[in-house]
């Protein structure tokens, strides 16, 4: 069933929304206003990860990088806010608990 999206700078969400198991989805739609030059530059220092979990009301989760984290990071979880989900992709990403994500590191 769908829920109103969460509020998104950098990516344009169309819908949330669980599926069979029950598990909340977000599409994540590239919005070229909010994608800078120093975006397409970080790339190359990008880490992959699996979302581990997601809370739709506090818009906020969880990336388990599938690599390791450079010494100042503890653990292997990592935390994100939507709002600084960038799509570089030309078409809709879909994100879920058990999505492979490519990141880039930043202390907020």
């Amino acid at each position: 069933k769908p829920v109103k999206p969460p509020h998104s700078s950098s990516c344009i969400t169309s819908c949330i929304y669980t599926d069979i198991q029950g598990d909340f989805c977000i599409d994540f739609y590239q919005n070229p206003d909010k994608i800078l030059p120093k975006d397409q530059t970080q790339e190359p220092k990008a880490l992959f990860g699996t979302i581990t979990g997601l809370n739709i009301a506090n818009t906020f989760g969880f990336i388990a990088a599938s690599q390791p984290l450079p010494k100042e990071y503890k653990g292997k979880s990592l935390f994100f806010h939507f709002d600084v989900v960038k799509n570089l992709a030309e078409t809709k990403f879909k994100l879920q608990k058990g999505s492979k994500v490519k990141f880039v590191l930043y202390k907020g």
